[in-house]
């Protein structure tokens, strides 16, 4: 500051104001200012506050380019003020920062253009000495065209610099307070007046940016800001931590898309060396959270957030803090009518929860739904603790909603039932994750409940191990005694069971040790129906594998059903043995008719007969009656839908593709499967979608089928499926063999090839072989192909008798085979 005192000393000693020749009002304010040169002279060299200049530098940021482009048209449109508002770190700053530069602003204010920062400021005269500084400087450092009002004598008199000296200028100017929510809310009373002197400067741009969702009087336009899009939020991933990795789409998707989450963990990445797929199955295991990440000063998302926590609106409500705690467990958030239900102890809990909407903690998403941005959770996570009557409070709500799994396919509540469940769902299942934890007991039943109608709802497995963690220390701290009588027993072995069938449902047919100690407990209980109910799972289970022993163990348990004369266990026996003849590979229609029309027989209800109808619809495609098969069908679809069992609706669109197979309706086929893939994917039916993307690349043009069949061969290894993705993979090659894509037709086939002789399918290893042999000669590559047929020449006479004659065919440089075309197929 010392390079000013000669000028301050110069302008306030030896110039005359009066002699200027200016309009009054500059000798006035001239005057004025050198009256103080004292005062500001000492302020300089002794104010504990000095406020570094701060204009923004232009920088590029994503996704924003609509909100720019609507700000600088209403500043075009000379409509002031106006305001950004919107949550902690949705980039409001660095919007208002890049209006500043926009070419239209600068072309119109050149260096008018001011910048004023206050983020933490609480006092009103450190607010007007920023004003002052700001005001002082436009762009680029350049000295304003109106007087430099500096700091004097107080606060008014510095207000009444300002003021006058804005109105001295007809030049237009552009003025931004960024992070204005601070100051507003603990001197509102003071400020207000300062505001709208302001705003009676018609040649003053007032452009405001604060958190919260209310506006300013008497704001003339607004923007509240939302969330990037997903692309918007990668660009700027990738601009911090320029690599890529496949859990990128999830990791954006859990920070929300919010701006300075997303740059906090970019750099994290970039600087810790953690990769997005470490750090977000970190975070999945609660083993991290986003704000050990956070850089230091007022820029910090923590500091962000906590401004916003510590403010005058959330300490004058006791409640505040409390409800936006139990907000952070409910990742789906919750609506309105919910929230005296589930937080019956907060009294005026719609008058909260207004307030934190109000300032932009909480939001209402296009549901109607009150949440919160994951960073806010995160921080209300880890710094405010649930008390323990809000906790009950939670966990009881949500219990009781989880009950509306108790209901079947057939009940005439069902269907409303999963659709509260449904709308619930994330919300449910994040509040039995941590009651579970905490060891809640009830929570064991509730989710029992919770996963019954997995032909509705996606099973959530890692929920029920859990509960089946939480059941076993009960149990073994009680004792086989007390266990035994006051239920802790039976609630171990019920969610060993249930495990066991939500992973069969999965496609995961290692399930032996589930089953096993769960049928030991039900012994020791004497529970013979429970004991059934777990055989005919494990009938499944020997069937994928040993199809007749499967067979005859699921009639040994319909024998034991029988025995308990139990009607209902004795019918899903009869129709899963009517589904295993089908499917087997001996001509079984007649034991499989038989079959279904026993589970009719003992079928009352609307939902059952459907079901059955299911199963008599693929008997009678099989024995070739196509109409009779189509009418059953439909009628079963009809009331399968009717009753929300969308599993049982897969299996009946996938029957319906085949129909139309038979029918030559491809298109109609390609989208009956199309919708059972939907079906099976919203259930978690891996192995069902595998099967569903097999048939439907059997029938779809290459590019396509190319791509159903490399999505598929992983699923059918994950679910220990390994002969399936043998097979699906020869198919996969004899497709590039029809594209004449032969490098990758060889690879799939030779890599086919040992999988399919190790699962004991010789055939299909030989019609590997022999298509190899063929892609070699189309290849040109005749020495291999003569080599490769050479060699296993045993192999393909022993499966294919009918070219013996055409093994010896290699002439010259041509080989020729019968199966130079390839096999059809299945489903071509």
């Amino acid at each position: 500051m010392e390079h000013l005192q000669p000028n301050l000393q110069l302008m306030g000693n030896d110039v005359s104001w009066d002699k200027l020749g200016f309009p009054s009002t500059i000798i006035k304010l001239g005057k004025q200012f050198s009256e103080n040169i004292a005062s500001l002279r000492t302020r300089f060299y002794t104010s504990p506050f000095l406020f570094p200049r701060s204009f923004p530098e232009p920088k590029k940021i994503y996704g924003r380019e609509d909100c720019i482009t609507q700000i600088v048209n209403q500043i075009e449109g000379h409509v002031s003020p106006l305001a950004v508002l919107g949550p902690p770190g949705i980039g409001k700053s660095a919007v208002a920062a890049a209006v500043i530069h926009d070419k239209r602003t600068v072309s119109r204010f050149g260096n008018r253009r001011h910048w004023a920062h206050f983020g933490d400021i609480s006092s009103l005269e450190k607010f007007v000495d920023i004003l002052c500084e700001s005001l002082s400087f436009g762009a680029d450092g350049h000295t304003s065209d109106f007087l430099d009002c500096g700091p004097l004598t107080s606060s008014k008199r510095q207000l009444s610099v300002v003021i006058d000296a804005l109105r001295t200028t007809t030049s237009p100017h552009l003025l931004i307070l960024n992070d204005f929510e601070s100051i507003w809310d603990s001197e509102r009373g003071g400020i207000e007046p300062i505001l709208q002197g302001m705003y009676s400067i018609p040649h003053l741009t007032l452009l405001v940016t604060m958190r919260g969702a209310v506006v300013l009087p008497p704001t003339a336009w607004w923007l509240e800001m939302i969330t990037l899009s997903p692309r918007a939020a990668k660009l700027l991933f990738i601009t911090v931590y320029p690599r890529s990795d496949p859990a990128l789409d999830d990791l954006l998707k859990t920070l929300d898309y919010l701006p300075l989450a997303v740059v906090l963990v970019a750099h994290a990445c970039q600087v810790h060396g953690v990769t997005p797929s470490v750090l977000i199955d970190r975070w999945g295991k609660g083993k991290a959270e986003l704000l050990e990440f956070e850089g230091e000063g007022l820029h910090s998302l923590d500091a962000s957030i906590s401004s916003s926590m510590n403010s005058v609106s959330i300490n004058n409500s006791p409640h505040a803090t409390r409800l936006l705690r139990i907000l952070s467990m409910l990742p789906a958030g919750v609506q309105a009518s919910e929230l005296p239900g589930m937080a019956p102890s907060i009294n005026n809990v719609h008058e909260v929860a207004r307030m934190l909407t109000n300032m932009s903690l909480a939001s209402v998403n296009h549901g109607m739904r009150i949440g919160l941005l994951w960073p806010i959770k995160s921080y209300s996570l880890k710094y405010h603790h649930l008390d323990d009557r809000s906790r009950k409070e939670l966990y009881f709500y949500h219990f009781k909603l989880a009950e509306e799994g108790l209901r079947r396919p057939g009940h005439g509540l069902f269907t409303n039932g999963i659709q509260k469940l449904l709308e619930n769902q994330h919300n449910i299942e994040a509040v039995l994750k941590d009651a579970l934890q905490n060891g809640c007991i009830p929570a064991i039943e509730a989710t029992l409940q919770y996963s019954s109608p997995r032909c509705a709802i996606q099973p959530c497995v890692d929920i029920i191990v859990k509960a089946v963690e939480a059941a076993k220390a009960d149990e073994a701290a009680k004792g086989d005694d007390v266990a035994r009588t006051d239920g802790s027993m039976s609630l171990t072995a019920r969610c060993l069971q249930r495990l066991g069938e939500m992973k069969v449902a999965a496609g995961n047919y290692d399930t032996g040790d589930h089953f096993r100690e769960a049928i030991e407990r039900f012994e020791m209980l004497g529970d013979r129906h429970a004991i059934a109910n777990c055989q005919i799972s494990i009938a499944q289970c020997i069937w994928i594998n040993a199809p007749e022993r499967g067979i005859e163990h699921l009639k040994k348990t319909r024998q034991q059903f029988i025995t308990l004369k139990d009607t209902s266990g004795e019918a899903k026996c009869d129709l899963r043995l009517a589904s295993l003849y089908i499917d087997s590979d001996q001509d079984r229609l007649e034991d499989a008719h038989s079959a279904c029309e026993r589970a009719l027989s003992k079928s009352d209800s609307a939902y059952d007969i459907a079901q059955c109808r299911w199963v008599m619809s693929r008997i009678c495609m099989r024995e070739g009656r196509l109409e009779d098969a189509r009418s059953i069908l439909d009628a079963a679809l009809q009331t399968l839908r009717k009753f929300g069992d969308r599993s049982a609706v897969a299996k009946c669109l996938r029957a319906s593709s085949s129909l139309y197979l038979h029918t030559r309706q491809l298109d109609d086929a390609r989208m009956a499967l199309k919708q059972a893939i939907d079906e099976h994917k919203w259930l978690g039916q891996n192995l069902d979608v595998a099967f569903c993307r097999w048939n439907l690349g059997n029938i779809s043009e290459d590019d396509e089928a190319v791509e159903l069949y490399q999505l598929a061969i992983p699923q059918f290894w994950a679910s220990g499926f390994t002969f399936a993705g043998a097979e699906c993979r020869l198919t996969l090659g004899l497709r590039y063999m029809e594209m004449g894509q032969l490098t990758d037709a060889l690879l799939n086939l030779e890599i086919a090839r040992p999988e399919l002789q190790a699962n004991g399918t010789g055939k299909l290893a030989a019609i590997c072989l022999a298509a190899t042999i063929s892609c070699l000669c189309k290849g040109g590559d005749v020495n291999a192909a003569k080599l490769t047929l050479e060699s296993n020449e045993v192999e393909i006479r022993a499966h294919f008798s009918a070219i013996q004659t055409g093994l010896h065919e290699i002439q010259g440089n041509d080989v020729q085979l019968a199966i130079d075309d390839g096999p059809t197929y299945p489903g071509r």
